[in-house]
């Protein structure tokens, strides 16, 4: 009697290790795709934090009487040590000098942030029209 694995056990073998490997890269997916989501959630959250200081140490820039949205790059944020770098969730330099943090005044005279990002591996659709529909409301 021959000891051994017959041809139909090794296939189910290798059926079922198929299906285990492709859930699981269905899975690392799914869990790489949410951890860059959270990157630039938190991304933006600390570049929100940089633009409220730079717009508290230079009021001026405010939006104030008759206006009611500005607009800092992260450029300045960078330059002038408000945030530390502004890299994309690959390590990789966004742009600085058209990623922006708007500010604007409600009418309650309170101040909302928007940020607007431009990186490599993502990218904020916020054009020409929607500055103008988000500043003019």
């Amino acid at each position: 009697m021959n000891k051994g694995f017959t041809l139909v056990e090794l296939l189910a073998v290798m059926v079922i290790l198929a299906i285990i490997g492709g859930i699981a890269v269905v899975s690392y997916t799914s869990v790489m795709e949410k951890s860059k989501e959270d990157y630039y959630t938190n991304f933006k959250d600390n570049l929100t934090l940089g633009a409220v200081d730079y717009f508290e140490d230079n009021r001026s820039k405010r939006p104030g009487i008759g206006v009611i949205c500005s607009k800092v790059n992260l450029k300045t944020l960078v330059d002038n040590r408000y945030i530390e770098k502004a890299n994309d969730a690959n390590g990789k330099s966004c742009d600085l000098n058209n990623s922006y943090v708007y500010i604007k005044r409600n009418a309650n005279a309170q101040y909302e942030y928007k940020v607007v990002l431009k990186c490599d591996d993502y990218k904020d659709t916020f054009g020409e029209n929607e500055e103008k529909a988000y500043c003019s409301n």
